[in-house]
């Protein structure tokens, strides 16, 4: 029995986050319990924002601390 693996890839790398600059998710090499890929992507960020997609961009508007 697998589970299924979370993977992301980050462009800029190395993962440097910059407000006010794009970043680039990759979840490309995460896989489903099955071993096949994915099938939905759901990115949930500590800003509230939710993005969907395999690959997805996101700005930071703000630094945000996450514990």
């Amino acid at each position: 029995d697998t589970k299924p693996v979370a993977c992301f890839a980050m462009d800029p790398n190395p993962a440097v986050v910059v407000t006010g600059k794009p970043v680039r998710l990759d979840g490309s090499c995460s896989r489903a319990d099955s071993g096949d890929r994915c099938e939905q992507y759901v990115w949930d960020f500590s800003d509230g924002r939710q993005k969907t997609g395999r690959v997805v961009t996101i700005v930071f508007r703000e630094a945000v601390t996450t514990k």
